[in-house]
C-alpha cells in the first residue's frame, strides 16, 4: 500500500468541516468518501474531533452568556 499524501491547505479545512459539523453539504459526500477510503485521514478526522470536543469542553460557558 502507498501512503496517502499529505492533505494540502483546502483538504484540511474541509477534514476539519466535517469533524466539526460545518462542512457544506455540497462538500460532505466527497470528503466523507475520500476519508472512508483511507485509514490515515479517518484517524486525523477522528482526532480533530476529539480536540475540538477538549476545546468545547474546556470553555467558560457561563462567562459567554450561554
Amino acid at each position: 500500500m502507498e501512503p496517502t499524501p499529505s492533505p494540502n491547505e483546502r483538504e484540511l479545512a474541509d477534514l476539519a468541516a466535517l469533524a466539526d459539523g460545518s462542512l457544506a453539504p455540497e462538500r460532505r459526500s466527497e470528503v466523507e468518501a475520500r476519508v472512508a477510503a483511507d485509514p490515515e485521514l479517518r484517524g486525523l478526522v477522528g482526532n480533530l474531533g476529539a480536540f475540538r470536543d477538549r476545546i468545547v469542553d474546556a470553555i467558560d460557558w457561563t462567562f459567554l452568556g450561554v
